[in-house]
């Protein structure tokens, strides 16, 4: 099941903590490893890791947190101050409410992390008393962290996960018969009202199949839930004209017994990132004339109606942009 590894370190204690997370999942699923990227959005389930900054994460995290919809998140960071769990309770809640609804927050780890020399001297300069004797003793309890113990912790912690909810990864060409079974399934479980029974009766698998074959299954992502496809979404420049630096998203359809699990979200998410990365941040699609639970969803990731349309009905199209 594939998975990403973002986290922010700004002394090295959370990258340690990262690199522990690393460690102990499967090398060959990990699909990023680094600071707050688009490119992680690909993944279904995020290892997202901070250092706390004014009781709750880094900035560069609180930025990042909000486009976790639809994702599985662990969250692990790490803090000067430790000797009360109830404090490391509280900043974890904090980053959490950062997250979108749809995320599912499934586990979280925190533990000291060593702090720079300077603190030191910070307290070293404090007035006398109680207070500067409290922050000394912290500082020097902090020295050595994270030890091997929170490595182990955070390591127990990341294998007692439960499975994925659902995976995404990229379609092969092996991949075009559960493709064409998708699209015909998809169709026939989408459409009913808006296209005629009988065009819907007359899709065929075996067909489809052979037309994901001869295109390669190229930009296509296909999600699985508990091993099964569970559906599909393919991209790619805008194909209405040469040259034009636009992407377009080419059909996206999750299954109805999966469904409100998030993974339509993830799916066009990572399909964004894809183009993103290619330069290709304005990107359109058509939505079938009538199919107004699409716009909907299209519609709360920034796309709206340019008002184009192509098509005939039954078979009219809108375009929508962002």
């Amino acid at each position: 099941m594939s998975y990403a590894i973002v986290f922010s370190s700004r002394t090295g204690n959370t990258r340690r903590l990262a690199e522990a997370v690393r460690a102990a999942l499967p090398a060959g699923e990990c699909l990023y490893f680094g600071p707050p990227s688009a490119a992680a959005l690909a993944a279904g389930r995020l290892y997202i890791g901070f250092w706390t900054d004014k009781g709750s994460c880094d900035e560069a995290l609180a930025a990042f947190l909000p486009q976790l919809a639809g994702h599985e998140v662990f969250l692990f960071g790490t803090a000067g101050f430790g000797a009360d769990p109830a404090y490391f309770d509280a900043i974890l809640g904090r980053v959490a409410a950062l997250l979108p609804p749809s995320a599912a927050a499934v586990g979280r780890f925190m533990c000291q992390g060593r702090m720079p020399d300077a603190v030191r001297a910070r307290y070293t300069a404090m007035p006398e008393g109680e207070r500067r004797t409290q922050m000394l003793a912290n500082f020097d309890m902090a020295r050595t962290h994270p030890d091997a113990a929170d490595l182990a912790a955070l390591t127990a912690a990341v294998r007692a996960l439960p499975p994925q909810a659902f995976d995404l990864r990229a379609a092969k060409p092996a991949d075009a018969g559960a493709l064409g079974a998708l699209h015909c399934q998809a169709w026939r479980e989408t459409y009913p009202g808006l296209l005629p029974a009988a065009m819907l009766q007359s899709l065929s698998p075996e067909k489809s199949a052979a037309r994901f074959a001869q295109e390669g299954c190229r930009d296509m992502l296909l999600a699985f839930c508990g091993g099964e496809p569970a559906g599909f979404c393919g991209f790619g420049p805008w194909r209405a004209g040469p040259g034009a630096a636009e992407g377009e998203i080419i059909g996206l359809y999750v299954l109805k017994a999966y469904q409100r699990r998030g993974v339509g979200t993830a799916l066009l998410r990572a399909a964004l990132a894809a183009l993103a990365a290619r330069g290709l941040d304005r990107v359109s699609l058509w939505v079938l004339d009538g199919n107004e639970k699409a716009v909907r969803f299209y519609e709360s990731f920034g796309f709206a109606a340019t008002g184009e349309t192509k098509g005939e009905p039954p078979l009219r199209e809108r375009r929508l942009r962002r």
